[in-house]
């Protein structure tokens, strides 16, 4: 269980990691900004989207094949 914690706390850093070094950079009130903030939202959503479906998608997984997928 640990592990697989470890895991998914590492993809959400992978996937977290860009938006978090750009947003100091490109968060402003000019539409640069606005544009940045509309694509942050949607990497977000999808990114968060694609971890509960891994995690939903986890336990049939386990049960067919007696490993954690990668």
């Amino acid at each position: 269980m640990l592990s697989g914690l470890r895991v998914d706390l590492a993809a959400l850093g992978y996937l977290f990691i860009l938006p978090a070094l750009l947003t100091p950079l490109l968060l402003s009130n000019n539409k640069l900004g606005n544009a940045y903030r509309l694509i942050l939202r949607f990497w977000m959503l999808i990114g968060l989207w694609f971890v509960v479906y891994m995690e939903i998608a986890t336990v049939p997984y386990i049960l067919e094949y007696d490993v954690r997928p990668n």
